[in-house]
């Protein structure tokens, strides 16, 4: 009778080891499970609190150097949105690194991300200024009735540099008037800047006549 038990034991050992392994499996791929997501919600927070300062600071240095209001308000809704457009850099899903479908004004491919900053920009800035033109439309965007500037961007210059996570940036100019065709940059540039998005954010603007700043 020993010898008939022996088989059973043996069995029921390597039915309990198995067991023991299975939930082991599953306790392993649930905690790697929510390690990810922990590490990724984290990347994210860490990445929102990096690259959104907010505009306090900005706007307190453009006053200082006599900036009008319509002006500032321009270049303050760039910053909100080159620090958005930062933020989405940092969490970036891969699948929409790839390419949108369509070609801008310059016949280049789009990205996702393209298309995202350009609507971003062009929403913020239509209410302050009289008219936008972008490298990713055709056609220039009314905007505001009445509004002192126009704008001139590239919502995401260096795209392409994403497939090889190298850096990327936001370039505009703010222009006086409500129309850009027939007039040259220096009869009515008012104000240029970029913002770089790399290892760190930084955003540059500069005014005709007045000091570069860098934030």
């Amino acid at each position: 009778s020993s010898s008939a038990e022996q088989p059973r034991t043996r069995s029921c050992m390597q039915g309990l080891a198995t067991s023991k392994v299975r939930c082991w499996r599953s306790k392993d791929v649930w905690y790697r499970a929510i390690t990810t997501l922990t590490m990724r919600a984290t990347l994210r927070w860490c990445a929102l609190l990096w690259a959104l300062p907010g505009t306090g600071a900005l706007r307190a240095a453009l006053r200082r150097d006599h900036w009008d209001s319509q002006l500032l308000d321009i270049v303050a809704a760039t910053a909100t949105c080159c620090s958005s457009i930062a933020a989405r850099l940092a969490t970036l899903p891969l699948a929409e690194q790839a390419q949108a479908g369509a070609t801008n004004a310059q016949g280049e491919a789009q990205k996702p991300m393209d298309v995202w900053s350009d609507e971003l920009m062009t929403d913020a800035l239509r209410p302050l200024a009289a008219s936008l033109a972008s490298e990713e439309r055709e056609a220039a965007v009314r905007g505001a009735e009445g509004a002192a500037y126009s704008v001139a961007f590239d919502p995401l210059d260096g795209s392409s540099n994403l497939d090889v996570s190298l850096p990327t940036g936001t370039i505009f100019g703010v222009f006086r008037g409500d129309a850009f065709v027939g007039r040259t940059a220096r009869e009515s540039l008012v104000a240029s800047g970029y913002a770089l998005y790399s290892s760190s954010c930084e955003f540059v603007v500069a005014r005709a006549g007045g000091p570069l700043r860098r934030f």
